[in-house]
């Protein structure tokens, strides 16, 4: 069954997304637009697009859109708080091809034993979850994400369309939020800012679809300096030294 949405195809209705929740991040409170990553050498047919920001609510927000014509799209959401807020990590993916979605991913990802609100519950409408479609299995490397993760396979337009809804109303709720400045435990939210990072970058399926569009070694080296970039130098002085 086909899944455009208004008669708009998925990678097209991705692509405003992506536009969407990049504004939303760059007018949030005390935004900085970064400089966008300079990309692999890729085919004219490939957008791909990266808008990168930080904040007093952020040290890293990325958004980034990877489209193949109207054939194939990615979209890509993660918010890394500042190293001394101990709130959990925004992340949102999705997938789909012209006319299906194949998969859809929301957590608020915890980085601390007892991560400080909002979790994803506070900020997902409960009504909004059981229409969001099918729900997948967690990753065998998932084991980053909190148990409210939300994991599906939006298989209809309408799926489609509230999967949408739940991210951008999650993300506005988050951005909204509060940061919770705990320096005391700076050294903890490093490692499990880092343990994410690394439980990311362990996920094949984004190599594997990278490689195939700019080859192995550029796709293995976007995702470990920009997808999931390392902690800022200072901190990886600081944790040497604790």
């Amino acid at each position: 069954m086909a899944n455009d949405i208004g008669g708009i195809a998925l990678p097209r209705r991705l692509s405003d997304m992506a536009a969407h929740c990049a504004a939303m991040l760059l007018a949030a409170h005390g935004a900085v637009a970064l400089p966008a990553p300079v990309l692999p050498d890729h085919s004219d047919a490939l957008t791909w697009r990266n808008w990168l920001f930080s904040a007093p609510w952020g040290r890293r927000a990325h958004v980034e859109l990877f489209s193949v014509g109207q054939q194939f799209a990615v979209l890509h959401i993660c918010i890394l708080p500042q190293l001394d807020d101990p709130s959990g990590i925004f992340g949102f993916d999705m997938l789909a091809g012209r006319q299906m979605a194949t998969g859809a991913f929301l957590d608020v990802s915890p980085v601390v034993l007892m991560p400080p609100p909002p979790s994803l519950n506070d900020l997902l409408p409960p009504s909004l979850r059981p229409g969001c479609g099918t729900p997948r299995a967690r990753p065998d490397w998932g084991n980053i994400f909190s148990d409210q993760f939300l994991a599906v396979r939006p298989d209809t337009a309408d799926a489609c369309e509230t999967v949408l809804i739940a991210a951008r109303v999650a993300l506005q709720c988050y951005l909204a939020r509060a940061p919770a400045t705990q320096p005391n435990l700076r050294g903890q939210i490093a490692a499990g800012q880092q343990a994410y990072i690394d439980g990311q970058r362990r996920n094949p399926h984004t190599e594997r679809m990278l490689a195939r569009h700019v080859g192995p070694a550029a796709a293995r080296d976007f995702i470990d300096q920009v997808l999931f970039a390392p902690l800022p130098p200072a901190q990886a002085e600081f944790d040497d030294a604790a």
